[in-house]
């Protein structure tokens, strides 16, 4: 139940048709289930609305994905990721 209440709120509130909140959804479980073991947090940045951020971090290209640990950057990549890979290039870089 839980889940199709966030497919519905991902449909209603950023218009992602149902077909792609199924993966949106598994990404958000596995995200909160390595949250809830303190490996990782996701955090979404628009780097338009804070230019100063992405230049820090110089972000070229929409979208970025990078992993920190401790403060320093272990990965990056850009290119739009679907949440399996997002999941599978986390893990192989953090735990791999």
């Amino acid at each position: 139940m839980r889940r199709v209440r966030c497919a519905q709120r991902l449909q209603r509130d950023l218009g992602v048709n149902l077909a792609g909140a199924a993966p949106a959804v598994d990404l958000l479980d596995e995200l909160e289930r390595l949250r809830l073991r303190r490996f990782m947090r996701l955090a979404k940045v628009d780097t338009e609305a804070e230019q100063m951020l992405g230049a820090r971090f110089g972000i070229r290209s929409i979208s970025t994905l990078a992993l920190f640990h401790g403060g320093l950057e272990l990965a990056r990549q850009p290119g739009a990721m679907g949440a399996a890979d997002i999941v599978r290039w986390a893990r192989s870089h953090w735990f791999g």
